[in-house]
């Protein structure tokens, strides 16, 4: 893991933060675009304004909603990043085995104290 990695990890929540805002901004202006279009078709002969950048915008919006919903947050990415590592590492899965000998010995001397009473 690098620096840049761990720099990308510590901003995943600002970033989050980033792309709800902008996909709301280009949201209410995605609202007024159909808005517009609806307009037209209901009243043909009145003059509405034309809104500029119609499908750039909506293809923007769409983009940065999915960035928004799908970037995970910092505690997502560290579940995401050390629960392989710690599940695949030879040591924490020997520790079952040496959890059940250290509890088998100690009730062993539980019950060895309880003879001697």
């Amino acid at each position: 893991m690098t620096w840049f990695d761990v720099y990308l990890f510590t901003k995943l929540d600002t970033l989050i933060k980033t792309f709800g805002f902008f996909s709301f901004i280009f949201g209410i202006y995605v609202f007024f675009i159909i808005g517009s279009l609806i307009a037209k078709k209901c009243c043909p002969n009145e003059d509405i304004p034309n809104l500029p950048f119609k499908k750039t915008v909506i293809v923007i919006f769409c983009t940065l909603f999915l960035l928004f919903t799908l970037t995970s947050s910092t505690k997502q990415f560290a579940v995401i990043y050390l629960l392989p590592k710690i599940a695949n590492n030879k040591e924490v899965q020997k520790l079952p085995d040496n959890t059940v000998k250290l509890l088998n010995e100690q009730m062993e001397q539980w019950i060895e104290e309880l003879r001697k009473k």
